[in-house]
């Protein structure tokens, strides 16, 4: 008997010591598995299989961990509030996706302070820093206004341009974020029609007579955009849009047969425009 309990004694210190040599990971979903931690960071857990020491390292996530339990019989719980706001800090890092169509409900330029659009924008890239940008945008300018001297009544005028302004966007912190700046340059193409006014000479009454009437109006040019674009979510976006450029060809066929310089708004002037939209990313 003298020798069966110092053997007794001895083999549960050595069960005990080796049931306490292992770490265990318990997870949210039940399950529980014998490791040994190499490191623990912010946001994952490193460990190798216990039965496998030698093999590869693993690694799981917190969100999936309820708690650790270490080898001395330290035990950590995986706080659930914590992590949840790591993750919403690091929300401003994920993703987005990488289409936005937009509504432009608010669309100014030199034609018009009152126009509608629609836009199309698709990232380029994997960190979505560029993009490609595809507006539209209708204006028109009815005006009545316009007081016709051979009939004394004043004129109603309906004017109207078609802007296409391809382009491209870059964003310098990327655009997966609440709130991102954006800088690009994009075409200009416009087209429509412009009441203008035309002086005739009338022997009837050996003098000028003063007519409004109807031109066509086509312009190419190059404009630099800037745009504050603002993601409350991953698929709500609103945005802010000024533009500034040149002209480079103006077809305007109201500057002939004696219009007035003041009728022909584009060629000594900048482009400009601006917008606000609405969108969802998709």
């Amino acid at each position: 008997m003298k020798f069966i309990f110092p053997f007794f004694l001895v083999s549960t210190l050595v069960l005990s010591n080796y049931s306490f040599a292992q770490d265990r990971i318990y997870t949210r979903s039940g399950g529980e598995f014998e490791v040994k931690i190499k490191e623990v960071n912010p946001r994952s857990v490193i460990y190798k299989k216990w039965k496998s020491q030698d093999g590869p390292d693993y690694v799981m996530t917190k969100n999936e961990i309820d708690r650790i339990k270490y080898s001395n019989g330290d035990e950590e719980i995986i706080s659930t509030r914590s992590f949840s706001t790591k993750q919403r800090v690091n929300a401003n890092n994920a993703r987005y996706p990488v289409n936005i169509f937009s509504i432009l409900p608010l669309a100014m330029n030199n034609f018009s302070a009152v126009g509608v659009g629609l836009s199309y924008e698709r990232f380029l890239d994997k960190g979505n820093f560029v993009s490609l940008y595809l507006p539209i945008v209708f204006s028109f300018n009815n005006r009545t206004n316009y007081y016709n001297n051979n009939t004394g009544l004043y004129e109603k005028t309906n004017d109207y341009m078609t802007w296409f302004m391809p382009g491209c966007k870059f964003y310098p912190t990327s655009s997966n974020g609440i709130v991102r700046y954006a800088v690009g340059g994009s075409l200009a193409f416009a087209t429509g029609q412009k009441t203008y006014t035309k002086n005739t000479w009338d022997p009837a009454i050996n003098g000028y007579r003063t007519d409004r009437t109807q031109g066509s109006l086509t312009m190419l040019g190059f404009m630099v955009n800037n745009s504050l674009n603002i993601q409350p979510t991953q698929h709500l976006h609103l945005g802010l849009e000024m533009g500034l450029g040149i002209p480079y060809y103006v077809s305007d066929k109201t500057s002939n047969n004696g219009t007035y310089a003041n009728d022909n708004i584009f060629s000594n002037s900048p482009l400009i425009q601006f917008n606000f939209n609405v969108g969802y990313r998709f």
